[in-house]
């Protein structure tokens, strides 16, 4: 295995090739003290500076490697790159120092912050900070959600978008519910924006959405949880949707919509506050109408508790 590290142009390249910069006109490019030339010595006017040393800076290590032309490198075999937060492994890779893009094959994987993506191939451009991963599966490093489809583009420091794919913030090695989209853009560690999402338990199509915004962050917020799935012999197979809010630390609440093969539909609403370190306190609400008898049920349950001063404590509990 061999290790290139690259901190300036002339040690980014196996044979180090001296950086020119470019001339305007015949006449800057005489030699120095020629008549009509710059004088020896002289800092040239119109010479663009040499790109920032920080931006050159990579680490890279292969098993053979290619020089196409000069500053253009096919390194082959194991290959990682590391430059800033983005570490890529691949069979090979294809870096251009001047132009700062990379294209990669083979058994591609990419690490670009919290966010991993792997597939059959990768085009980016450095600078641009852009690019597109062939047959693509994205995964957040904290497990908040999985995308994946033929192809997954790059378009800023935290944005990625995909067509024709499937997304899901389930954890499970085989998620039990996933959404197909038509398109869908993704701020990693904020909100996915789903265009056309249509909800599935395993295969099964359950529920279409003209347009869905879910949260993706590794903290709580507001957005739908994950549905969840079940059978009894009472109720029939069951999938109940919560749409959770938290519009602040002290409090949330959460919106049910429930069906039930056997009885229909149910809502429900959960309410949750801790308005300080002394009072906490719930409210929980349920109905549904049983379609077997046409029975109308209901649930209302709140329990508040507070602490008062000499050991006192305040509690309510009505249902």
């Amino acid at each position: 295995m061999l290790l290139l590290t690259a901190a300036l142009p002339a040690a980014a390249q196996l044979t180090p090739i001296p950086w020119h910069p470019k001339v305007s006109s015949p006449a800057q490019a005489a030699k120095p003290g020629a008549k009509g030339g710059p004088r020896k010595g002289a800092p040239s006017k119109t010479s663009p500076k040499p790109p920032p040393q920080e931006a050159l800076k990579y680490h890279m290590t292969f098993d053979k490697l290619t020089t196409l032309s000069p500053g253009v490198y096919v390194a082959e075999g194991n290959v990682r790159f590391e430059k800033g937060d983005m570490l890529l492994t691949a069979d090979s890779v294809t870096y251009d120092s001047e132009k700062e893009t990379l294209w990669a094959t083979g058994r591609v994987a990419v690490d670009w912050g919290d966010f991993t993506v792997s597939g059959s191939e990768l085009h980016y451009d450095m600078r641009a900070g852009t690019g597109d991963v062939r047959d693509a599966y994205g995964v957040q490093r904290d497990g908040d959600f999985t995308v994946y489809g033929p192809t997954l583009r790059k378009t800023g420091e935290d944005w990625c978008e995909m067509d024709d794919g499937t997304f899901t913030s389930c954890t499970a090695a085989v998620p039990p519910w996933s959404v197909r989209m038509s398109r869908g853009r993704f701020h990693v560690d904020h909100y996915a924006f789903l265009n056309n999402p249509r909800f599935r338990v395993r295969q099964a199509p359950l529920l279409y959405l003209p347009y869905l915004i879910w949260p993706i962050k590794p903290d709580r917020s507001t957005g739908f949880l994950i549905p969840e799935i079940g059978s009894s012999t009472t109720k029939g197979f069951t999938v109940n949707n919560a749409f959770f809010i938290a519009p602040a630390d002290w409090w949330d609440d959460t919106v049910y919509l429930d069906w039930y093969e056997k009885l229909g539909w149910g809502v429900g609403e959960e309410f949750r506050y801790v308005p300080s370190e002394n009072a906490y306190g719930w409210f929980h609400g349920y109905y549904i109408k049983q379609k077997t008898d046409d029975r109308k049920r209901w649930d209302f349950t709140w329990t508040h508790l507070q602490k008062l001063r000499k050991g006192w404590t305040f509690t309510a509990d009505i249902n």
